[in-house]
C-alpha cells in the first residue's frame, strides 16, 4: 500500500496525494520501484511517502446478484446520515484491497448505501450493472458504485436511473467507462471528486459529469476524456488535458486546458458580473481552451461574458453563434463576449461568426496576439463586433487576414461594425494591427486615441461606404490597395 502527501489544499499551489495498492517491482539501494506512475510532480515537496504491507484478496468475482431492499424511507430523500435506523439498511458489496476483482450482472433496487463500495483495488471490472431509484440520495448515498483509490478499472454496459451517481471516482486513475449511462439522475451521473484523479476515459456515454467535490480533496484532476460522449460536463479547479471528441456537450466552467474536436457544444459562459471563466491559477503549465471542426452556441446570463487569463483560446473551422440564456432575454444585438487578459485569441477558418461581439480588453501588463484567418463573420448590429478596449500596459498585435464581414443590420444608416483599436483605448498600451485580403461590408476598419499604434491596411474590398477607412490618430499608417 502505496501513500503519498505533498499537503493541504491552497489556492496559490498543486499539492498532490495518493495513495494506491501498488506492486514492488524491485529496490535499488535506496530506491523502490513501483508498478505505478502518476502524472502530477512530486519534486520540490516537503513530504513523507509510506509503503505499507497488505494481504489483498485476489480473484474474486460476483455474478448474478440483485441487492434489493424493502426498507420504505419516508423523510426527504436528500437528507443524510440524520435516519435514526441507518444500520438497517441493507449493505450493498464492500471490498477494502484486492486485486483481480470482477462483478457481472450486480443489481441495486431501493438501496440507500452504494451497491458496490471499492476501495485500494487493482485491476477491477464491473460491467451489466444496474441501480433503479436508490431510497435516499444525500452525499455518500444512492450510489451504483464508488471506487476509492482504486487503479486499473474497466466499467462497462452499466445504467442508473433515480439514484445520486452511477460511477464515483475519488482519488482512482488509468479507468474506462464505456457503453453506461444515467437518467432522472438527483446529482451527476459520472463523479469525480477531484481527488487528483486521473487517466480516466468515457466512450459512448451519457449523462451529466461533474469534476469535483471541493477543496478537502484537493479540487483537481487531469487527463480525463470524452468519446461519443452526451451530456452536461462541469468543471471547477484545476482541470487539466481533457479531451473530447464526437460528443453532444453542454460546457459549464473553465477548463485549465482541453481540446474539443468534432462535437455539438453548449458554452455556457455565465455572469459578467461574476465570471467562471478564469482557469484555476495554481500552475504554471499553459493554460488553453481548443475547439476543432465544432458546432457551438455561446450561452451567458444577460448579453455579455469574460473568458479572462488564458494563454490561449482558439476555435478553428467551427460554427459559433450566439445563444440567448432564457426566453427574457435578446440576443438581436448580439453577445458581447470580454477576452480579458488572455494571451493568445485565434479564429481560424470558422465558416460561420454570427450574433458575437469580439472585445479584446486587459487590467494587467499583457502581451497579446490575436490572430482572425479567413472567418466568415455576419455582423448584426450598430455596434462594434470586432474592438480592443482598455489596455493597461500591453501591447496587442493584431492580424486579420482573408476574412468575409457581411452587415446584415437592417438600419440603412452607416454604422461603424468593426472597430479594432478602439476610440477609448490607454494611452499606455502599444497597438498594432495588419489586415490584408478581407472583404468588409460598411465598417470603420481602425480608429484610435492612443499614443502610439500602427496600423497596416492592404488589399482589402470594402463592399459599401464606410466612415472612415482609418482614424487620423494614427501614429504610424499604411493603406494601399483598397477598394470602395
Amino acid at each position: 500500500m502505496f501513500k503519498i502527501n505533498t499537503g493541504n489544499y491552497s489556492v496559490s499551489s498543486l499539492n498532490p496525494k495518493d495513495e494506491k495498492l501498488v506492486r514492488i517491482t524491485r529496490i535499488v539501494n535506496n530506491k523502490i520501484f513501483i508498478d505505478y506512475s502518476s502524472p502530477y510532480k512530486y519534486v520540490d515537496y516537503n513530504y513523507t511517502a509510506t509503503i505499507q504491507k497488505v494481504k489483498p484478496v485476489t480473484n474474486i468475482s460476483f455474478k448474478n446478484l440483485n441487492i434489493i431492499d424493502e426498507k420504505i424511507i419516508t423523510s426527504d430523500k436528500d437528507v443524510t446520515h440524520t435516519h435514526s435506523d441507518d444500520l438497517t439498511f441493507v449493505s450493498g458489496i464492500s471490498i477494502q484491497y484486492g486485486v483481480d476483482v470482477t462483478f457481472d450482472r450486480v443489481c441495486g433496487f431501493n438501496t440507500k448505501l452504494p451497491v458496490l463500495f471499492l476501495n485500494h483495488l487493482n485491476r477491477v471490472t464491473v460491467s451489466n450493472g444496474y441501480i433503479d431509484s436508490a431510497a435516499v440520495v444525500g452525499p455518500g448515498e444512492g450510489y451504483y458504485t464508488q471506487f476509492n483509490y482504486c487503479n486499473n478499472i474497466v466499467f462497462a454496459d452499466s445504467h442508473a436511473v433515480n439514484a445520486r451517481h452511477l460511477v464515483d471516482f475519488t482519488g482512482s486513475s488509468y479507468a474506462k467507462v464505456t457503453k453506461s449511462s444515467g437518467r432522472k439522475m438527483y446529482s451527476m451521473t459520472f463523479q469525480l471528486h477531484g481527488a487528483y484523479e486521473h487517466h480516466i476515459s468515457y466512450d459512448n456515454t451519457s449523462g451529466t459529469f461533474n469534476a469535483d467535490s471541493g477543496t478537502s480533496f484537493g479540487n483537481a484532476n487531469s487527463y480525463i476524456s470524452f468519446i461519443k460522449h452526451q451530456g452536461w460536463i462541469t468543471s471547477n479547479g484545476y482541470t487539466s488535458n481533457y479531451y473530447i471528441s464526437d460528443s453532444d456537450i453542454k460546457l459549464i466552467r473553465a477548463f485549465t486546458s482541453i481540446i474539443v474536436n468534432s462535437s455539438k457544444v453548449l458554452l455556457d459562459l455565465g455572469d459578467q458580473k461574476n465570471p467562471p471563466y478564469i482557469p484555476d491559477m495554481r500552475t504554471d503549465e499553459n493554460k488553453k481552451m481548443v475547439f476543432n471542426q465544432c458546432d457551438i452556441d455561446f450561452m451567458s446570463v444577460g448579453q455579455s461574458a469574460v473568458i479572462a487569463n488564458y494563454d490561449e483560446y482558439e476555435f478553428n473551422e467551427s460554427a459559433l453563434r450566439a445563444k440567448k440564456a432564457s426566453k427574457d432575454l435578446t440576443i438581436d444585438g448580439g453577445m458581447l463576449i470580454d477576452f480579458l487578459n488572455v494571451k493568445k485569441i485565434i479564429f481560424n477558418r470558422n465558416k460561420e461568426i454570427s450574433r458575437l461581439k469580439i472585445r479584446i480588453k486587459s487590467d494587467v501588463k499583457t502581451k497579446i496576439n490575436f490572430d482572425f484567418f479567413e472567418n466568415d463573420m455576419s455582423c448584426s448590429a450598430a455596434t462594434y463586433h470586432i474592438s480592443a478596449k482598455n489596455l493597461t500596459q500591453s501591447l496587442l498585435t493584431a492580424r486579420l487576414f482573408n476574412n468575409s464581414f457581411v452587415n446584415d443590420y437592417s438600419e440603412s444608416n452607416n454604422v461603424d461594425l468593426m472597430n479594432l483599436i478602439s476610440a477609448d483605448g490607454n494611452s499606455d498600451s502599444i497597438q498594432n494591427v495588419i489586415m490584408i485580403g478581407n472583404t468588409i461590408d460598411r465598417a470603420n476598419l481602425v480608429s484610435s486615441r492612443s499614443n502610439d499604434n500602427d496600423a497596416y491596411i492592404s488589399e482589402n474590398n470594402i463592399l459599401r461606404n464606410c466612415n472612415r477607412i482609418i482614424g487620423a490618430d494614427i501614429k504610424h499608417q499604411h493603406v494601399e490597395d483598397v477598394v470602395i
